[in-house]
């Protein structure tokens, strides 16, 4: 009997081929033969248990069985070009479902698309563009370390806020566009002609009619032609810039307010800027409102600038009040 090794090899084999066995149950004389075709058939109905374009899973026997993933379609044999354009998870139940837990990373080159709910028990980041078609829930910390789009596809800009409207679209606006039944302070967007510092009150200086908004300039309570007052600037602004006034209620942050009295009235000073000291001389006099909290970190003013200066303003030395023809008293030396 010749040795199996010393007959010539064959480099690939067809599925009527046949080979040499052994059957055990048989006594006597046990050789037979069988076809690649019919080993093949007898080792995927042991070793294998799964359906068409399922992705196949290994059990801890060793057997290959259905997993929770399966895509579109397949090709009939080869790798190239590769069949399908989706994978799917679903478990085959009568109610279709399963869940796809990341332990490291997902990266997706175009899309992600997500049926019904998409649970990140750890941290999600998405380096381009995300959108929500669905409902979104977070139970964690939600950062946003990037710029915020409307449902108008527009960025916010300094100072604004979302609201929405009765169909429940979200947009940027202006807080001064905002219509509330109360507030606890009243805030204007507007435009600087000047440089000016957080707190410095500012007066009306003209009306920007190609960007529809009031121009300010820093109030002087020495120049009658930059009073009155009637705001406060919220920030440092730049000339030529556009940003935001309080004109009612408590302004406060990261604002030095040591120099004037706890508790005591705020003028307009002269050159500009906040005064607890009433302005003497020619120079007009406007209560602007009240300091609160005097601190040179965490000061705090109470706003109630009315765009007045008092009706009888300061009286030079020797002068005294005469009523003019229409009633409007006038200094008379």
């Amino acid at each position: 009997m010749a040795i199996i090794y010393s007959f010539p090899k064959k480099s690939s084999l067809t599925g009527n081929e046949i080979v040499l066995i052994s059957d055990v149950d048989v006594s006597g004389n046990p050789s037979k033969n069988a076809t690649i075709s019919t080993i093949a058939s007898h080792t995927i109905d042991v070793f294998s248990d799964i359906s068409a374009y399922r992705i196949p899973v290994a059990t801890s026997g060793s057997k290959i069985v259905n997993s929770l993933l399966y895509q579109d379609t397949a090709q009939a044999s080869g790798t190239t070009p590769i069949g399908g354009t989706t994978v799917y998870i679903n478990n085959g139940d009568p109610t279709p479902g399963g869940s796809l837990e990341v332990a490291n990373a997902i990266s997706a080159g175009t899309t992600v698309a997500v049926g019904t709910n998409l649970t990140v028990g750890g941290t999600a980041t998405v380096t381009g563009d995300t959108t929500l078609n669905g409902k979104t829930t977070t139970n964690g910390t939600l950062s946003l370390a990037g710029p915020i789009n409307d449902s108008t596809d527009t960025t916010g800009t300094t100072d604004q806020l979302l609201s929405s409207d009765a169909s429940g679209e979200v947009t940027w606006k202006n807080e001064a566009d905002l219509a509330v039944d109360s507030a606890q302070k009243v805030i204007q967007t507007v435009r600087f002609s000047e440089a000016v510092s957080k707190g410095d009150p500012v007066y009306i200086d003209s009306y920007n009619v190609g960007l529809d908004i009031q121009v300010v300039g820093k109030a002087d309570a020495s120049d009658p032609n930059k009073m009155p007052a009637y705001g406060v600037a919220n920030e440092d602004y730049s000339i030529n810039t556009t940003g935001n006034i309080t004109a009612v209620g408590s302004f406060n942050g990261t604002f030095d307010t040591s120099t004037l009295t706890e508790k005591a009235v705020v003028y307009v000073a002269p050159g500009g800027g906040l005064t607890s000291t009433k302005p003497i001389g020619t120079s007009l006099i406007q209560n602007i409102g009240f300091c609160s909290r005097s601190n040179a970190n965490n000061g705090e003013l109470e706003i109630v600038a009315v765009g007045r200066t008092n009706d009888l303003p300061n009286l030079p030395e020797g002068f005294i009040w005469k009523g003019d023809a229409n009633g409007v008293p006038q200094g008379l030396c």
